[in-house]
């Protein structure tokens, strides 16, 4: 039975006719043979890796995960129930107990289980630069990018191929990427004329490798994929408003091979509009897409917010999805440069200029905006650890931001913006160090909305941000210029 014929016979039940239009409508399908996997039963096991895809609604603030289960040279949807997590790509897992319904592999999240151990990198202070060829953001980055429309598509184009190589490869992308990580990584690649597929737009019908279009101009053209490590499609249409990625790069099956590669995709749709931000790269929100996008395929999550009523880390306090608004990985109102943290998982920061704070006294950052010194002189983020009897954690990182390139939005008269030191909270995935989060904190909170407190939320002069649960003390602000900051850091026994 088809779906179409399964939601005729359910819509008078309108609750399960829902859950299965969540199921059949908003998920896309990417089973190829679903018959191979049809012959299990709950009791069988398979065994396979899992991609995850970060879905970035941007007009809706709203983003969740998609996952694609790989095994013996096939792809699937994969439907975990229950926690919402993200999967390494560079891990096995077995899947112990699972139901193929319409097109995808459902099972409790609970019976996804590692079964190849990896090293956990960086936690609590481990900097060993990564070997894993799933995450690599260093040096050069080739992307393969693909014009695709559709036959409901504008007309006429909103760019031309040109105008995409040369923001890509000798423009503002190009320019962004490698300020932001002080020349450690630049973008390379080709871009391919504009592929017409032979249907209409649609947001759960996703274009891929083995859109027939798009594998025929593959193979037509002799395209040895081994030659990229990342596919950017770029998609016209007037709904295509949004993004999506894969975190990190993952196992892509194509012709009978396999590829170690990210898939990202970026609508067209904001071509032109531009994001009011001062900024030395003017930037659309179609650029925002693509480099947000990419920072995902790099290998890093959403840059978020901790808002808490009249106290910075306790009390009534909500997350907020893409809300620093100093950050790419969030929505970059102020600035643009991604935040500390991220680019020390990135390895844009290196070992040398990290500084480890484990005892109380005072400390120093240079502003994240200016070049890496050669050596361990200049540090461009301050990680706090705490000591406990499971091990270190580290609950908060800090970094130093000045009116500087990318951020010159920041210390803006008209904007009412601070820059100083800012502070982050920071969840770390034990299983995955890549998807940790970090959320910025605004240190002086009031009653404002999230938009106007986080202005001048860093820490400056006399202010300081007092963690009592866990006795943390930062600040005062000791000295400021317009390169560098000192500022104290005590260790107290919480109450």
């Amino acid at each position: 039975m088809n779906q179409k014929s399964i939601m005729k016979v359910l819509v008078p039940n309108s609750l399960t006719f829902f859950m299965l239009f969540l199921v059949l409508v908003l998920s896309p399908v990417y089973a190829k043979d679903l018959d191979v996997l049809k012959e299990f039963s709950a009791d069988k096991v398979i065994t396979g890796k899992i991609n995850t895809i970060h879905i970035d609604k941007f007009e809706r603030k709203e983003s969740h995960y998609k996952y694609r289960f790989l095994t013996e040279g096939i792809e699937y949807d994969l439907l975990p129930i229950g926690k919402n997590i993200s999967f390494s790509p560079d891990t096995t897992f077995t899947i112990d107990g699972y139901d193929v319904v319409d097109d995808q592999i459902k099972v409790d999240v609970k019976n996804i289980k590692k079964t190849q151990e990896k090293e956990n990198l960086l936690i609590a202070g481990n900097n060993a630069e990564s070997s894993s060829p799933y995450f690599n953001a260093l040096g050069e980055q080739k992307l393969l990018v693909f014009l695709v429309d559709f036959l409901n598509s504008t007309k006429p184009k909103p760019f031309k191929k040109i105008d995409i190589e040369t923001m890509l490869f000798n423009g503002k992308q190009q320019d962004f990427f490698k300020e932001q990580s002080y020349n450690r990584m630049w973008l390379s690649g080709t871009v391919t004329p504009w592929i017409t597929l032979n249907r209409n737009f649609d947001d759960n019908n996703w274009v891929t490798l083995d859109s027939k279009k798009i594998k025929d101009y593959i193979l037509i053209n002799n395209i040895n994929l081994a030659d990229y490590g990342r596919i950017l499609f770029i998609v016209d249409h007037p709904s295509a408003t949004g993004g999506y990625s894969y975190v990190g790069k993952g196992d892509v099956f194509f012709e009978g091979k396999n590829y170690i590669l990210s898939q990202s995709w970026a609508g067209s749709s904001l071509y032109g509009r531009s994001i009011q931000v001062q900024t030395e790269i003017p930037f659309s929100y179609f650029d925002y897409t693509i480099s947000h996008e990419l920072g995902h395929a790099f290998g890093v999550m959403h840059a978020n917010g901790w808002d808490c009523s009249l106290s910075s880390v306790d009390g009534v306090c909500e997350h907020l999805e893409y809300e620093n608004n100093f950050d790419t990985m969030g929505y970059p109102n102020f600035s643009f440069h991604f935040n500390a943290f991220y680019k020390n998982i990135l390895k844009w920061i290196p070992a040398r200029a990290v500084e480890e704070i484990r005892s109380s006294g005072r400390y120093s950052l240079s502003a994240l905006e200016t070049s890496l010194a050669p050596d361990t002189s200049s540090k461009k983020i301050a990680k706090i650890f705490l000591s406990g009897p499971t091990g270190e954690t580290m609950p908060y990182a800090l970094e130093f931001r000045k009116s500087i390139g990318l951020d010159k939005g920041i210390s803006s008269p008209d904007m009412n913006l601070k820059g100083g030191l800012f502070v982050h909270k920071i969840n770390i995935d034990t299983e995955n160090y890549h998807f940790s989060s970090p959320e910025i904190i605004d240190t002086t909170p009031s009653i404002k909305v999230w938009y106007d407190d986080i202005r001048d939320g860093s820490l400056r002069k006399d202010n300081v941000f007092i963690d009592k649960e866990k006795g943390i003390k930062i600040g005062p602000i000791l000295f400021e210029d317009g390169k560098r900051v000192e500022f104290m850091v005590e260790y107290f026994i919480p109450n």
